[in-house]
């Protein structure tokens, strides 16, 4: 199980309703960012505290791609989780390049997120 999670997208209701099936599978606190700057000064506050990223691509100020660098030069060792409206194309390639900088990407997939991805991701940690 996953105790804090860290939501970062720019879509209001992507968060709340994400925010919501976390909560349903019993995490302890979320965060949510609105971009990557935000996120990544939430990871600063909480150093450490924070286990799951579930990540956005398309995303004002820091995009997605370069969060994945800024975590990899903070040496973050949860897991990542990108989920975004980008093509399949391009996700598949921030989650190869999430890879490459030894980031512990466990889905990446196109929106809409659903309930049963994060079960997903839960079994997958548990078992």
């Amino acid at each position: 199980m996953f105790e804090t999670v860290l939501v970062i997208d720019d879509d209001p209701i992507f968060c709340e309703i994400t925010q919501s099936y976390l909560k349903e599978s019993g995490v302890r606190e979320v965060f949510v960012a609105r971009n990557g700057h935000d996120g990544l000064g939430i990871l600063q506050q909480n150093s450490g505290r924070i286990d799951f990223i579930i990540l956005d691509l398309n995303m004002p100020e820091i995009d997605g791609i370069e969060f994945l660098n800024r975590l990899s030069q903070m040496s973050f060792s949860g897991a990542i989780a990108i989920v975004s409206s980008e093509v399949p194309v391009v996700i598949d390639m921030a989650a190869s390049l999430g890879k490459q900088y030894n980031l512990n990407i466990v889905d990446a997939h196109k929106k809409p997120l659903a309930k049963s991805d994060i079960d997903r991701w839960f079994a997958r940690r548990d078992g």
